[in-house]
């Protein structure tokens, strides 16, 4: 079985993929429609599935507001991984703090 460490790693790389193809101007809206529905919300939910069990806790990394926030700002990527990396983001308290 993956360890949590291989599918996170495996997970971003498909993030960042589906992200770099997003920033592209031309991609059809069917294709960005696709990598930004179910593609992206599966490699992020299994992105922060392998984080909460590698750092265990009981915060979720996971949000579904995650797949949009990505969608909209697929240049800050790599920014938003290295966030939800952090030991004391949790996606609950993070979406509160930005809705004030």
């Amino acid at each position: 079985m993956p360890t949590p460490d291989w599918r996170e790693e495996k997970a971003k790389f498909v993030i960042q993929s589906i992200c770099r193809i997003l920033t592209l101007p031309n991609i059809p809206q069917p294709v960005r429609e696709e990598l930004g529905g179910q593609a992206l919300w599966n490699a992020l939910k299994l992105f922060s599935n392998a984080l909460e069990e590698r750092l265990g806790g009981n915060d979720t990394k996971w949000s579904p507001a995650l797949v949009q926030l990505f969608v909209n700002k697929p240049g800050q990527c790599d920014q938003w991984l290295e966030l939800m990396v952090e030991p004391e983001f949790s996606a609950g308290d993070y979406w509160k703090r930005d809705g004030e």
